[in-house]
């Protein structure tokens, strides 16, 4: 489940004490980790700091924080796998095209 608030980002003080936005979890269904290939979904949170000039950046677990991603990035990271310069930069996982607003992936 992907959650998108409307007032998150740079400046907002509801979720500087936390970690990441906590959406209220009343509505989910608990999903046991051998059932996640049947799913599309992910569960996303904000996260409530600034990294590298970038706001709106969501975290997946406390090792993965999910952004906005252009071609001279994706390039980049593509072109620096077998360079020393790699153990200085973050861990390049993987591309994924997804559409938040309609819930549903536009390419992959």
């Amino acid at each position: 489940m992907v959650y998108l608030l409307a007032d998150w980002g740079m400046g907002e003080t509801e979720t500087r004490s936390r970690k990441y936005a906590e959406p209220s979890r009343d509505h989910l269904l608990r999903i046991e980790p051998s059932q996640f290939d049947n799913y599309n979904e992910v569960d996303l949170h904000p996260l409530s700091n600034q990294v590298g000039g970038h706001t709106r950046l969501m975290v997946l677990n406390p090792s993965t924080i999910c952004k906005p991603l252009n071609i001279r990035e994706l390039e980049f990271y593509q072109n620096i796998q077998d360079q020393d310069i790699k153990i200085f930069v973050p861990k390049y996982k993987e591309k994924s095209f997804k559409n938040a607003e309609h819930h549903t992936e536009s390419s992959r």
